[in-house]
């Protein structure tokens, strides 16, 4: 709070903790971007020997991206796993973040 006023997230802990752990999630390094489907923006880097991936959706509205991992890649925060092309979904202003194995 501020002044006794309150500011910032206060509120939001519901939509910013998926956002949050999937960020959490991703390694410390600088990532390039990879590729983009309208909204939604996908990054891509490697550190120790495994490549990362992560999309990010900048814009309110739910989207749907379709994409091939070449190879299995694994939900960081949930587990899933997804091999070769899978339709991923996002809700607005969401980020999901991948490990991947060949």
């Amino acid at each position: 709070s501020k002044g006794g006023y309150l500011i910032g997230t206060y509120g939001m802990e519901d939509v910013l903790t998926p956002f949050l752990q999937a960020f959490r999630a991703l390694p410390p390094v600088a990532m390039e971007t990879v590729g983009t489907f309208g909204a939604v923006t996908v990054r891509k880097g490697s550190y120790r020997g495994r490549d990362y991936v992560y999309f990010v959706n900048t814009d309110w509205r739910p989207a749907k991206v379709k994409y091939d991992f070449a190879g299995t890649a694994s939900d960081l925060v949930t587990g899933a796993t997804f091999t070769g092309k899978a339709e991923l979904g996002f809700n607005g202003y969401s980020l999901r973040s991948f490990v991947l194995s060949k």
